[in-house]
């Protein structure tokens, strides 16, 4: 955010964010599944502030006592710190989705008092801004529909981008090749393709030309879930799973 900031301004920009940093290495090194998924070690202390919750428009402000979907991260980066990774596009249906429904139902077949409008914007005016926020990300994938030409690999019911991932799609896993093998058989309909992810940010392909694995002045190692490494079982394909830097 500083960074976006301070090239439409002179002023020295500061961002502070309630919370410890954290380095790659302690992501590798220093987290257990007890301390983390369990009680929640990342995110904020509901004890110090919590958050009201109403069971009817009616009723009465309660205190939430336990998180559930709803998961505010501590630290550097906050919710940022600990979200899966998955960076989606919108279809372009979605931006005009009442006109959508009116246009295939008929506006006589929908309720009065619903809510679905359209956005007022399409797909097509953020279609620059998507590409704009998947470059300072490092969002990598396969694109499925490049100006209007489906591409084998990747999503053909998305929007038509302009412009291919600026990062590779991640390794297939063995699994996922076990998967792909058996949707080659004749009798089976099924597509397969890349996950839009920023789990492995490529620093020379993002925008700012840096990555969240940078610090301290020189380029870590990509985070450990990044790494193919080969099935213990010996098979000629790839696992994913987690793996010490050094190793």
């Amino acid at each position: 955010m500083a960074k976006e900031l301070t090239t439409r301004t002179a002023q020295n920009v500061l961002v502070l964010e309630r919370g410890i940093p954290r380095k790659t290495l302690d992501y590798v090194l220093d987290m257990d599944e007890l301390d983390y998924a369990v009680r929640l070690r990342m995110m904020q202390n509901i004890a110090d502030e919590t958050i009201t919750h109403r069971h009817s428009p009616g009723g009465m402000a309660a205190p939430v006592r336990q998180y559930g979907s709803f998961l505010p991260g501590s630290g550097v980066g906050g919710a940022g710190e600990h979200w899966n990774g998955a960076a989606w596009r919108f279809l372009p249906d979605v931006f005009t989705l009442r006109s959508h429904l009116n246009q295939k139902h008929g506006a006589g077949k929908l309720p009065a008092d619903l809510a679905v409008q359209d956005w007022g914007v399409t797909y097509d005016q953020l279609e620059p801004h998507y590409w704009y926020g998947e470059q300072m990300l490092g969002v990598s994938g396969k694109a499925g529909n490049l100006r209007g030409k489906i591409i084998e690999g990747g999503n053909p019911f998305e929007g038509p981008r302009q412009n291919e991932y600026p990062t590779p799609p991640l390794k297939d896993s063995y699994y996922a090749t076990l998967f792909a093998e058996a949707k080659l058989a004749p009798d089976r309909q099924v597509h397969l393709r890349h996950p839009e992810t920023r789990e492995c940010v490529s620093a020379e392909r993002s925008l700012y030309g840096g990555s969240r694995a940078e610090e301290g002045g020189r380029i870590q190692p990509p985070p450990a879930r990044c790494r193919p490494v080969p099935d213990p079982e010996g098979h000629s394909g790839q696992i994913m799973r987690a793996k010490s830097v050094g190793e």
